[in-house]
């Protein structure tokens, strides 16, 4: 009797922490969903771009906006990441939308435009946020960010656009001005995940710190040589002359 009680104990403690550990998996986060507003003030429009960094197999979100300075318009999707969607905009500040994908597709980590909701009107990021559960193809919950931050990148092209490029050595200013331009690409970039800026904006800042100044004296080309080179020679030039006098000295009689 023992025995058996001991065997449905260990196969109820069995249950409950497969139940614990699904419970877990499906809890676990994996990817990021957010949202990209842009607004146009010469159209009157606003437009939405719902994007995730990852595959989503299926979601379901709540896009809340401040209905006295926008009102809903349409929806589109992205056919490849999206096989079948419902939407429901009949309340006023509210707009439902689930969905489904049609299969598993790779993202590598940058971010993809799955739906784009537009507006009439003009708004700011905080008129318009998201809600919901969306999952990736293995069933892991997505973390939903209502926009991305680019604070950091705008700082530092700001602080790159400042500077003055003969302050600096060719070489070092030369990968501030890569960097510069692929963070001016990922901030234009309506569907830039975070991981992308985040990248670009230490791309850019590892340029900022690596610059060399240029000698004052160099013209701002310190990598090159072009001056340093002749002011060498006519040193060594002077030097022989001098030692020339001094061995005949009649040569530089008056």
């Amino acid at each position: 009797m023992k025995a058996a009680r001991k065997t449905i104990c260990a196969l109820v403690m069995v249950t409950l922490l497969c139940a614990m550990m699904a419970t877990a998996v499906v809890a676990a986060e994996s990817g990021n969903l957010w949202l990209n507003n842009a607004a146009d003030e010469a159209t009157g429009r606003t437009t939405v771009l719902v994007c995730a960094d990852t595959s989503v197999a299926n979601g379901f979100i709540e896009l809340r906006y401040d209905s006295s300075k926008l009102t809903y318009d349409s929806i589109s999707v992205g056919q490849e990441y999206v096989g079948a969607f419902a939407v429901n905009a009949d309340t006023e500040g509210l707009v439902k939308i689930a969905w489904v994908a049609p299969g598993a597709y790779e993202t590598d980590g940058d971010g993809i435009a799955l739906i784009t909701v537009n507006f009439q009107g003009v708004a700011v990021d905080t008129d318009i946020s998201v809600t919901g559960n969306v999952y990736d193809g293995v069933g892991d919950l997505l973390t939903i960010i209502n926009t991305l931050n680019t604070e950091a990148l705008e700082a530092a092209i700001a602080n790159a656009k400042a500077l003055n490029k003969s302050d600096y050595t060719e070489k070092s200013f030369a990968a501030v001005e890569t960097a510069l331009a692929e963070a001016e690409t990922v901030l234009a970039d309506k569907g830039a995940s975070q991981s992308q800026v985040d990248a670009a904006t230490e791309k850019l800042n590892n340029a900022l710190n690596a610059l060399v100044k240029a000698p004052a004296d160099d013209g701002g080309n310190a990598d090159t040589g072009d001056t340093i080179l002749p002011a060498v020679a006519m040193l060594v030039l002077s030097a022989v002359a001098m030692t020339i006098c001094r061995v005949k000295k009649g040569w530089c009689a008056k």
